[in-house]
Order: C-alpha cells, then sequence, then structure tokens
C-alpha cells in the first residue's frame, strides 16, 4: 500500500474519531515529513499531527516510520 493509500486510509479513521492525535515516529526526518505531507494532502490537519519519538526504538533503527494513532 502506497503512503497516499496509508494517509488516506488515516484521515478517514481520525474524521470518525475527531479527538485523536497521530503522532509519526521515524529516525529519518525526511521521511517523517514525507508521511506528515501525505497526512495533510489526506486531510488530516496539521495541528493534530504531532512528530517526535513515540514508539519503537527497533522500527527507527531500521529506518522505518510508524504512525501512533492517540486517543486525547
Amino acid at each position: 500500500m502506497s503512503d497516499s493509500n496509508k494517509a488516506r486510509e488515516i484521515a478517514q479513521y481520525m474524521n470518525r474519531y475527531p479527538s485523536y492525535l497521530a503522532g509519526i515516529d521515524g529516525a529519518n526526518a525526511e521521511r517523517a515529513d514525507v508521511v506528515r505531507n501525505a497526512m495533510i494532502n489526506a486531510g488530516v490537519p496539521a495541528h493534530k499531527i504531532r512528530v517526535g519519538t513515540f514508539g519503537d526504538s527497533q522500527l527507527r533503527q531500521q529506518n522505518r516510520v510508524s504512525v501512533l494513532l492517540l486517543n486525547i
């Protein structure tokens, strides 16, 4: 599944559950920005997206990006 398809799926979910925030976790800032921009283009409001260190450190070592949905 492409980044844009995943981003659309996340945007649809967040529209159904507006209390959620998205956390993007990744060691590669450029990759995290690509995912963030894809989510914004899919309709996730920028103020609902946080980029930082949230999840599994092993995934960061593998240069992967994780998107975590947080119910606030």
